[in-house]
């Protein structure tokens, strides 16, 4: 889970239905240990443990605090672009499996249909489903052309072309006002 989700409430109540989560948190939220908030240099970990559950900081470029259920605060030598270097097992294993919805989000961040201002929700939800579906037919290409240098955003803009040459002329003449 990413921090908007995580919270110790959360994970507890994951672990009594026997359910294991790890998961970034912000320090802000209700019930994390306050011994955390304060900075710790760079290259250090603080863990505190409460039955079940873990809650790490970190230092690397910038701090990162995470929660588990079933993670301790060991580390373990990962490949990085400066060289091999030790991170946190919790931190390894969630970007590992980060998964393809963090990934997504990322991607549907960079080119958004809809705009923060949308009154109306359902426009709003209809601008995002768009959104997509393009991100989802993108994946879809390049599966289908893994040596394709295609971007994200020429893809979108040959969508876009594609779509006018093909029914521009049966479009009506946009509104004014």
């Amino acid at each position: 889970m990413d921090n908007w989700y995580s919270s110790p409430a959360l994970f507890r109540q994951l672990r009594q239905r026997d359910t294991d989560a790890v998961g970034t948190v912000r320090l802000s939220r209700s019930r994390m240990p306050p011994d955390l908030k304060p900075k710790i240099p760079r290259g250090t970990i603080t863990a505190r443990y409460s039955e079940n559950l873990m809650a790490l900081k970190w230092h690397d470029k910038r701090e990162i605090t995470m929660l588990s259920t079933f993670h301790v605060s060991d580390t373990q030598s990962a490949k990085s672009r400066q060289g091999d270097k030790n991170k946190p097992v919790v931190i390894i294993d969630y970007n590992r499996n980060m998964g393809a919805v963090d990934m997504a989000d990322q991607m549907l961040q960079s080119y958004q249909v809809e705009r923060k201002r949308k009154k109306v929700w359902y426009k709003k939800q209809f601008q995002h489903l768009l959104n997509q579906t393009v991100l989802n037919c993108y994946i879809l290409y390049k599966k289908q052309n893994p040596g394709s240098k295609m971007t994200h955003l020429n893809f979108v803009v040959r969508l876009i072309a594609r779509l006018i040459e093909q029914y521009g002329s049966e479009m009506p003449p946009a509104r004014r006002g």
